[in-house]
């Protein structure tokens, strides 16, 4: 747990750096996740706001009391919550800048989730975007924006895109061995409940994959 970091905190809210292959939160009394942690440092939590998966790093919101918990889900539903990740991706985008949208359906029995045609019984509209940053050795570094939240959305639909993440054991069959997927939330922005101004909070991925591009150096990116 030494790698989680409390990056902010006031009486309505906490932001939080969750490290890869820690969950935010498990049905366990006394579970290893983000929450489980907060509350042994004392900290008063009510719930996440939004959610990473397992084997994802980056920012989590908690909201600290039921009025924060209100307006801050209410901006993570009507799209004013900013996400933003960096993924490192195998192969290369068609186009430097894209929109991607598509229609999950999620087995639960699998753990996964995958496109499907529009009108597909209980599958639920994914939209995404992403900029190319670099290209390091035909794989790619890319900022997504996320405007809906679904399960795995962007492991999913980076794949269907032939731009599976690097180390993700689910959704990268070019992958084999064991680790993690290159996939970091970076940036949250939302508003205070509080004071009403718009605060950005951000983080630099520690996934090694990572390391490999100019862009996290301060050299000149290529592409």
């Amino acid at each position: 747990m030494s790698r989680v970091r409390i990056l902010s905190e006031n009486e309505d809210f906490l932001v939080v750096y969750k490290p890869a292959g820690l969950a935010v939160q498990t049905a366990a009394l006394t579970g290893d996740d983000i929450e489980h942690f907060l509350k042994r440092e004392g900290k008063t939590v009510l719930a996440p706001v939004n959610r990473l998966d397992q084997p994802v790093e980056g920012l989590v919101l908690f909201a600290k009391n039921s009025k924060a918990a209100a307006l801050l889900s209410a901006q993570l539903s009507d799209g004013r919550m900013e996400k933003e990740y960096f993924a490192a991706c195998d192969g290369l985008p068609k186009e430097n800048n894209a929109v991607a949208e598509d229609y999950l359906l999620t087995d639960r029995r699998t753990n996964l989730s995958k496109t499907v045609p529009p009108g597909t019984k209980g599958a639920k509209k994914a939209v995404l975007s992403y900029t190319l940053l670099e290209i390091q050795e035909e794989v790619s570094l890319l900022k997504v924006r996320l405007v809906t939240g679904r399960h795995h959305q962007i492991r999913c639909q980076l794949a269907n895109l032939k731009l599976p993440i690097c180390g993700d054991m689910k959704y990268n069959t070019y992958f084999k061995g064991k680790g993690f997927p290159a996939l970091c939330a970076f940036r949250l922005s939302f508003i205070e409940p509080g004071t009403k101004k718009r605060v950005s909070f951000s983080v630099s991925p520690e996934n090694p994959i990572f390391e490999r591009f100019h862009y996290f150096t301060g050299e000149e990116p290529r592409l």
